[in-house]
């Protein structure tokens, strides 16, 4: 019988959701090295290899449930979260601009900035791809359509990652056009239209690999491959960048666009093969696990609540990224284990749990 619940995976889809606390809580206008190296890895790793991972659970699961009964579970699961994020996250913002802005700020683009609650609303409009993929024989007919006549397994590695990449890269792109045409009052959830584009084609080549356990196999046995696209194009990326004495990802566009399409399907094909060697995970991490969706709603407004408050006391940039990560982290964690799972209207807001009964009595034992 197959596994339930593959932990590893599980595991790995926790820890890249919660590496975003660590990105929020980085100190505005810093360029300490490792603060350079936090945010390469969110921008180029981290939500690339969530997205496959994402979809390879999405395959996974769906394969073994009725998909109307799968639908209306999973946009329950996601758009709940969704609004309980922005509800808390979107007043905290715009009273501490108010509160803090030296001169009347403009507040407008708050309202419309989804901060780090777009990959929720990327999830949701990726549902038809999992409608279409994920269920039937269709993922059978785009598989052997993507590999075409390869027989050899390298062969079939090498169609879907081309494939992926390619297809990453003109999506990518397709949004960087789309959302410079559009006009807008600072950053806005149209900012993140080219990594909602771009990482569609991940999250479905994830879920063909969740379906096909064969491809699965064809696609993450040759580890080396990836790796070596994986380095090349670090290496690439960050010696231009030391070359023109910019950032990574910044010294050449074009470059920096390639490095943004090409290494988040990689690593995530690498990641994704790790996780799914692991069979055990100590019991802590399951039930970080489990937190991990109330913990990355209720870390972002504790975050910039708490830089605000450690800003005029903490004069150093590490310290006050340390204080501000440990208390944001150990304060979401206690709210759900102390607070969310004690009530079912909770878990609907925060997990997108079943929607509780309202106003029907429990029966007597």
């Amino acid at each position: 019988m197959p596994p339930q619940r593959l932990v590893g995976v599980d595991a790995w889809r926790a820890g890249l959701m919660l590496f975003g606390i660590l990105l929020h809580a980085l100190p505005e206008r810093s360029h300490a090295p490792l603060f350079a190296v936090i945010g390469y890895v969110s921008t180029h790793v981290r939500m690339g290899a969530f997205m496959v991972v994402a979809g390879y659970l999405c395959g996974f699961v769906a394969s073994r449930r009725p998909r109307r009964v799968w639908l209306r579970t999973r946009f329950q699961m996601l758009a709940m979260p969704l609004l309980t994020g922005l509800v808390l996250t979107v007043p905290t913002l715009v009273i501490l601009r108010v509160h803090y802005a030296a001169a009347t700020p403009s507040i407008v683009s708050l309202w419309f900035n989804w901060y780090h609650l777009w990959f929720l609303l990327a999830l949701i409009l990726y549902l038809p791809i999992a409608w279409v993929l994920a269920f039937g024989e269709t993922h059978a007919r785009v598989a052997t359509w993507l590999t075409g006549h390869a027989t050899t397994p390298t062969g079939r590695q090498a169609c879907i990652i081309l494939a992926m990449l390619v297809c990453s890269l003109a999506m990518m792109t397709l949004g960087i056009l789309l959302a410079a045409i559009v006009p807008c009052d600072g950053p806005t959830v149209l900012s993140t239209l080219p990594q909602m584009l771009g990482y569609a084609p991940l999250y479905a080549i994830g879920i063909l690999l969740g379906r096909d356990e064969a491809l699965a196999v064809a696609v993450l046995g040759h580890w080396r491959t990836m790796a070596m696209i994986v380095t090349t194009m670090v290496i690439l990326d960050c010696g231009a960048a030391w070359a023109s004495g910019a950032a990574p990802g910044i010294g050449i566009p074009q470059l920096s666009l390639l490095a943004r399409a090409v290494l988040p399907g990689t690593s995530a094909l690498l990641i994704l093969r790790s996780a799914l060697t692991i069979r055990r995970v100590p019991r802590a991490l399951r039930r970080i696990a489990d937190a991990s969706l109330t913990i990355y709603l209720v870390h972002f407004p504790l975050v910039k609540l708490l830089q605000a408050l450690a800003g005029d006391v903490l004069h150093d940039d590490y310290l006050t990224f340390a204080f501000v990560v440990s208390v944001a982290a150990i304060l979401s964690y206690a709210f759900h284990t102390r607070v969310v799972v004690r009530s079912p209207v909770l878990l609907w807001l925060f997990n997108g749990a079943p929607r509780p009964s309202f106003g029907i009595a429990a029966k007597p034992a």
